[in-house]
């Protein structure tokens, strides 16, 4: 999400999901420590968009409009959630350029602020969701609005690791080669 230098906190919002997201190898101890914000942040859910996407009605004057933007925060939720290849570092441009203009340039039109964070689900576990969270800067350091919970700190062991697969299709039309999106649920 983040440009090399770029200072941005990653979280989730269960245990389970943080180890799944640090993916440790088998044996391997990992910690994992519990958070609280310390004030009310702006956050933007991109896991809630297809629940969006239903509340329209085909019937509103700017449904075509509304869907389009929908579609197209789905897509970028979708891009979000991938899990890093190493090597290929460079296809995550979109999404850090998205995740810097969300810090640093978009401002609600009515509060006139910008986002303090993202939502998005995880790539390594079917329903968790990731946090981040865009630093503030003070005397050119990082700070985020959150606290360590007393007592929070455990460690795990990890014991076991899962993998679901599912057979992708592509369609071709001639010319280009393209995945069948239409067996995804977004």
């Amino acid at each position: 999400m983040s440009a090399d230098g770029i200072s941005i906190f990653y979280g989730a919002t269960d245990k389970d999901t943080c180890l799944a997201e640090l993916r440790p190898a088998i044996g391997q101890q990992s910690a994992v420590i519990a958070l609280q914000t310390t004030e009310a942040l702006r956050i933007l859910d991109f896991t809630r968009m297809s629940k969006a996407y239903r509340a329209l009605s085909f019937f509103q004057p700017d449904f075509d409009e509304q869907a389009e933007k929908l579609s197209f925060l789905r897509i970028l939720g979708m891009l979000i959630s991938r899990p890093v290849t190493p090597g290929k570092e460079r296809e995550y441009l979109i999404t850090q350029t998205m995740m810097e203009y969300l810090a640093h340039v978009y401002r609600d039109p009515v509060e006139r602020k910008s986002f303090d964070g993202v939502v998005f689900q995880s790539a390594q576990r079917r329903d968790g969701r990731n946090v981040v969270l865009f630093p503030r800067m003070e005397k050119d350091q990082p700070i985020f609005p959150i606290n360590y919970v007393a007592d929070s700190l455990t460690i795990h062991s990890t014991e076991t690791i899962a993998y679901e697969h599912r057979e992708v299709h592509y369609l071709f039309d001639g010319d280009t080669v393209r995945v069948d999106w239409s067996e995804f649920d977004f």
